[in-house]
């Protein structure tokens, strides 16, 4: 059995700057580069500081339960009491929300021999709203958003356990979105928005040689709306932001003798909407990345070299900012061991 507490506190704070001046015109499909700027356009002005408080406390349990000898039952429980604190800037006020939510998880698990298993599992989640950072009038009134996930999968160990592999069906719901209706006077978002994403994964993990290991891995996903009203109405059957129709990865590395090692991978992402009409969208990309290593017995020495190619890609994307992925980068770490 497994019990435990999470205690977590997070504390954020921000200033809005603007320029002083206001925009300048020009005329639409013949602009003028040299039109002065009005004075005064560079020097910022600061807004109020924003500040952003939140406590989570989290008692959770889960307990593996073997009623035959190839069958095992897994049950768990989680509570969690989330607080937001939201101190706008003048003339807005201070928001909070708070939230006291139970989720759980079961999953039943059947092995028939020591090298391969099959379950299925269940489980729940929520979103609070005010979870980013940020909340607003209809967020501080709106209760959290629930989910669900379903999974079914296998895992076989193969070649005297030299090669692992494991593959996964899933499906995770969101039932109760939060949706936007301006039309109405309403104190708070409507949980009136519903979403799934259903997915198939592979991952493979093997010892090719004493020195040569590689993992690797590949995720198929479709997201779809299933579900909007009020300013999201037209977002049904639309594919979710941020979220991609594939994600695969592959990395191995190689002892050279003397503690040397060498490694690289490759990650991929495929496309992304940044909005959920998808008139926005961000492309695949492939980054490749490295590893030299000097591994000792009381110390390990290593350089991770990320995005070896500077290749130019987006982590994320929305209706109004990208989010760009890490240029070329060199890490050096050094871990002692005693």
């Amino acid at each position: 059995a497994l019990l435990g507490v999470e205690l977590l506190h997070e504390d954020a704070s921000r200033w809005n700057w603007a320029n002083g001046g206001t925009n300048p015109t020009t005329t639409v499909g013949s602009p003028n580069p040299y039109d002065a700027l009005p004075v005064g356009y560079f020097n910022r002005v600061r807004s109020g500081e924003v500040r952003y408080k939140a406590n989570t406390y989290a008692l959770y349990g889960q307990d593996m339960i073997e009623f035959l000898p190839q069958w095992k039952l897994l049950v768990g429980g989680r509570w969690d009491y989330f607080n937001a604190d939201y101190d706008r800037a003048a003339p807005a006020g201070p928001l909070t929300r708070t939230d006291r939510v139970g989720s759980y998880r079961t999953g039943l698990m059947y092995q028939p021999t020591g090298t391969q298993s099959y379950y299925v599992s269940y489980g729940t989640s929520f979103n609070p709203s005010g979870e980013l950072y940020a909340l607003d009038d209809r967020g501080a009134n709106t209760p959290p958003e629930q989910n669900r996930n379903i999974e079914a999968g296998a895992k076989w160990e193969l070649a005297d356990g030299n090669l692992s592999l494991r593959t996964a069906v899933f499906r995770t719901e969101k039932t109760n979105e939060r949706n936007t209706d301006l039309s109405v006077t309403v104190e708070q978002n409507l949980l009136s928005g519903k979403r799934h994403t259903d997915g198939i994964e592979f991952e493979g993990a093997g010892r090719i040689t004493p020195s040569w290991e590689m993992f690797g891995g590949i995720s198929f996903m479709r997201a779809t709306i299933d579900a909007a009203t009020g300013q999201q109405a037209n977002t049904l059957g639309k594919v979710p932001i941020n979220t991609p129709d594939y994600t695969a990865s592959l990395w191995t590395t190689y002892r050279l003798g003397g503690g040397w090692k060498v490694g690289g991978g490759v990650e991929a992402v495929g496309t992304r909407y940044g909005n959920t009409t998808n008139t926005v969208a961000a492309p695949h990309y492939v980054r490749w990345d490295g590893l030299l290593a000097y591994e000792q017995k009381r110390y390990d020495l290593k350089l991770n070299a990320l995005n070896l190619f500077n290749t130019d890609y987006y982590e994320g994307v929305y209706a109004g900012h990208v989010v760009p992925g890490t240029k070329r980068v060199f890490l050096a770490s050094l871990r002692l061991k005693y």
